[in-house]
């Protein structure tokens, strides 16, 4: 789980009350380490406060549910 401490969005300032939206596109390699086995997991969303990384609320913030094919 060497992704945990990777800066996926670079850091900002949200003054109170302030919202923001992101897209990310994620992609699988057809053959990579480890390999994907079929079944049902999630992509985790946190938000940290740089640079400690401190969460900022409920961890995981948002859960996306994935499928992985047969």
């Amino acid at each position: 789980m060497d992704f945990l401490r990777a800066v996926q969005q670079r850091g900002f300032t949200l003054q109170p009350g302030a919202r923001a939206s992101f897209t990310f596109r994620v992609a699988f390699k057809a053959r990579q380490r480890p390999r994907l086995q079929p079944g049902t997991t999630a992509i985790d969303i946190s938000v940290v406060q740089l640079p400690s990384h401190t969460p900022i609320g409920p961890v995981p913030e948002a859960s996306v549910r994935i499928q992985v094919p047969r």
